[in-house]
């Protein structure tokens, strides 16, 4: 399933929410590093659209977004509409370009704690996330 839609560059509500707060997560410990902007374009590629100009411009929006926005409950807005299986996809996003530096801090993990809360994830299924991310990144 392709939530993004190419329509001159009027982004959706659900790309932007997400996108959003992918960088947000990326730049919570202060440091915006090529390689958390990488795997957030690397997260959006794999599970919304290729194209790597319309990529380009969408996260460009939503780095201006973040810099304007300091709560993170509308960004988790639309992401709570989507079915369980699709946020636990989100949730495992987000945790991948938290490690993405290979540390966390206690920021991080809170904003981790509070998505997940806030999108209705369940405990279990968190810490296993968190689990299979540090295998699958070697941490």
């Amino acid at each position: 399933m392709s939530w993004f839609f190419k329509e001159k560059r009027k982004f959706k509500a659900l790309e932007l929410s997400i996108t959003t707060l992918f960088i947000h997560a990326a730049k919570l410990d202060g440091i915006y590093s090529e390689i958390e902007k990488e795997t957030i374009i690397k997260c959006v590629k794999k599970f919304f659209v290729a194209d790597n100009e319309y990529i380009k411009e969408l996260i460009s929006e939503c780095e201006t977004l973040e810099e304007n926005k300091n709560q993170i409950l509308h960004l988790t807005q639309e992401v709570k509409k989507l079915d369980y299986k699709e946020r636990l996809k989100i949730i495992e996003m987000l945790i991948e370009i938290i490690y993405s530096d290979r540390t966390i801090d206690e920021f991080e993990d809170n904003l981790i704690r509070r998505v997940a809360g806030l999108t209705y994830i369940e405990s279990a299924d968190l810490g296993a996330i968190k689990i299979k991310i540090k295998k699958k990144l070697s941490i």
